[in-house]
């Protein structure tokens, strides 16, 4: 199976892992434990970094201008972490792209597996990957050594009649289909001889073959069952990276919607855990609008947008009437408004604490300065949740929260810190050195908010890991991404050869559950001490995806406020 290109990453992620509290689920289609899950006393707390570089990080953590930070790096295992680089359309450069990799993060797949690869797709129900030659085939998930079916649901384009549809699997022919123009949905049966345990490739042929460039057949969606009908995995070929080179023709991926959870086609460690009944409180994750319900809190990456122009005099049923399903349960927006979290004065601590723009020449209403003071308030927001989350009466086994401050402080004055540039097309100031100052000053602020959040966390949350997307340099998105581990059972040390498809294995494990083999990531196993490995073995299962996904897609006009910050960034056109 093709891979992302492996790159040393950066962006951080914070886990912190207490004693366990198990609470009753919310939905009853809950998943019963399996037998190899043993329940450890930890609960969690994961922060997640955009972009924080570990180059600048030791440095000041080093010279005591990060001591939140130091105590993590310098009392637990810690060291650089690859980041995965993939490419955002069919043929092009891979790249480094934060959505992607923050959902490989939360899932421990690859993109061929999670089905997110760039900042806006198509939603899965609007698209099909279709055929313009004379065969396709994908690569289907790890099957069982029994007798499967396969559903498939086709599409054949109007005007094209073909003579037959030839299904293959591993090189054998499995059916013979005879379909008109329009959507199918195919049950296909297969006999015991035929599967393989590990990898099975499925092969499309059309005859005749349509002209060149011309859409004959389409596939929309490839479900693996048992043949008592048990779930055994999904791939959807329009989304999935090794259908590139394999006679798929995909259409434009830079287009709206931007991602959200209908794109992912497996499961978040948060769905995993929720569905062994443990509490779960996630906050401003990547594309985890619109919130879904989980065991315990949702809290959307749309907040920090809508925050700003809602939370702070709209009322519930204000915010809920512009943008519904902002969290899970919907009834939390009231208590967030009662305890006024939405931060009232974020732009005159920004200017106090990162950057005073007073006396800067600021080309006219520039979406980069409009961009810079959103994401400082975002940050500002979400640390404010999670802190009240933490000071709670309920105990969650997982807190999640996302920081998107260092990867835009890095694209808008990295270059003024680095000495390359003293004033840029959006800002000049007077005082060169201001402009110098601001990524460290930035990172210093928020280690006083990574500090708080741990002291809120304490005595409950006493296991810390901080990892990252990617790092920041003078070229943009780097190689210096980096992870650190600190709490019981961790020893001190140097890691080497981890990667942001390890979190969530190494997550699991220190929740007791077992890594599935279908993840592509491992646990870190050189960070804990050999006695914690010998009293809690590592287990596995075959897979989580035990049923379909069913997400709900939306739309929402905040997509066009979150396009404007994206393309400040540089991120799209």
């Amino acid at each position: 199976m093709r891979r992302g290109r492996t790159i040393v990453t950066l962006g951080c992620v914070v886990l912190v892992i207490m004693g366990l509290a198990l609470l009753r689920p919310q939905s009853t289609s809950r998943t019963s434990p399996a037998p190899s899950e043993t329940s450890l006393q930890r609960h969690v707390l994961l922060i997640g970094l955009d972009g924080c570089s570990f180059d600048l990080v030791r440095e000041w953590a080093a010279a005591g201008k990060m001591p939140a930070v130091a105590r993590l790096l310098f009392t637990g295992a810690s060291g650089n972490l690859a980041t995965i680089a993939t490419p955002r359309q069919p043929g092009k450069a891979p790249t480094i792209s934060s959505p992607v990799v923050w959902t490989t993060i939360a899932t421990g797949k690859l993109p061929d597996k999670h089905g997110v690869w760039d900042f806006g797709q198509p939603l899965p129900e609007q698209l099909y990957a279709w055929i313009e030659r004379e065969s396709a085939d994908v690569r289907l998930p790890p099957l069982v050594d029994s007798a499967i079916r396969l559903r498939m649901e086709l599409s054949v384009a109007d005007g094209y009649v073909p003579g037959k549809i030839v299904v293959e699997l591993n090189g054998k022919e499995l059916s013979e289909l005879h379909l008109e123009p329009g959507r199918h949905s195919v049950v296909l049966q297969v006999e015991k001889s035929r599967v393989n345990p590990e990898t099975n490739l499925l092969e499309i042929d059309t005859v005749p073959a349509p002209p060149v460039g011309t859409r004959s057949v389409g596939c929309r969606s490839i479900v693996a069952e048992t043949a008592a009908g048990d779930f055994l995995g999904q791939v959807d070929p329009w989304r999935n990276a090794e259908a590139y080179a394999t006679g798929w023709a995909l259409q434009d991926t830079t287009s709206r919607p931007l991602i959200q959870p209908a794109h992912r086609q497996v499961r978040a460690i948060w769905d995993i855990l929720s569905d062994r009944d443990m509490a779960v409180a996630t906050v401003g994750w990547w594309g985890t609008w619109p919130a879904y319900q989980v065991n315990g809190l949702m809290l959307s990456s749309h907040l920090g947008l809508r925050g700003k122009k809602t939370l702070v005099t709209g009322s519930y049923a204000d915010v809920l009437s512009k943008t519904p399903h902002l969290t899970y349960p919907e009834s939390y927006l009231q208590h967030m408004l009662e305890k006024e979290l939405f931060p009232q004065n974020s732009e005159d601590v920004m200017k106090a604490r990162v950057l005073d723009m007073e006396g800067c020449t600021i080309a006219g209403e520039s979406a980069n300065e409009r961009t810079f003071a959103d994401v400082f308030t975002q940050d500002v927001f979400y640390h404010n949740l999670a802190a009240d989350i933490l000071r709670s009466e309920r105990a969650f086994n997982l807190v999640t929260v996302f920081f998107e401050g260092p990867d835009v402080v890095g694209h808008k004055f990295y270059d003024f810190l680095a000495g390359r540039r003293r004033k840029d097309a959006w800002i000049d100031c007077p005082r060169d050195d201001r402009l110098a100052r601001v990524v460290q000053r930035y990172y210093m602020y928020l280690d006083e908010m990574i500090g708080s959040l741990l002291a809120n966390a304490s005595p409950r949350y006493d296991t810390v890991m901080i990892v990252t997307d990617h790092g920041f340099d003078q070229h943009g998105h780097a190689d210096n991404g980096w992870i650190a581990i600190t709490g019981p059972g961790i020893k001190p040390r140097s890691l080497r050869g981890a990667s942001v498809r390890d979190v969530t294995p190494t997550l699991l494990y220190l929740c007791g559950l077992p890594v599935a083999g279908d993840m592509d990531g491992r646990v870190l196993v050189e960070a804990f001490t050999d006695q914690y490995l010998a009293d809690h073995p590592t287990t596995t299962i075959r897979t989580y995806e035990t049923s379909p996904l069913a997400f709900r897609a939306a739309s929402s006009d905040m997509d066009k406020e979150m396009e404007e910050r994206l393309r400040a960034l540089g991120y799209i056109q």
